[in-house]
């Protein structure tokens, strides 16, 4: 999915060691639904990828 990948590439450009794992992939698809895969929403969402995790991150959507 378009939406997660962009997630993941601009979360790992604030947290170098983020990752896409089984343990974070559903709040991450989640997290791309309730934006509605609009691209700058996801950006801004996985800018906090570096003090929040993705369920943090969709609980705070």
């Amino acid at each position: 999915n378009e939406a997660v990948l962009l997630f993941v590439q601009r979360a790992t450009q604030v947290a170098p060691d983020f990752a896409l794992t089984p343990a974070n992939q559903e709040a991450i698809w989640r997290i791309c639904t309730l934006l509605e895969g609009v691209p700058l929403a996801i950006e801004l969402a996985a800018a906090w990828s570096h003090v929040l995790s993705p369920v943090e991150i969709a609980e705070e959507i």
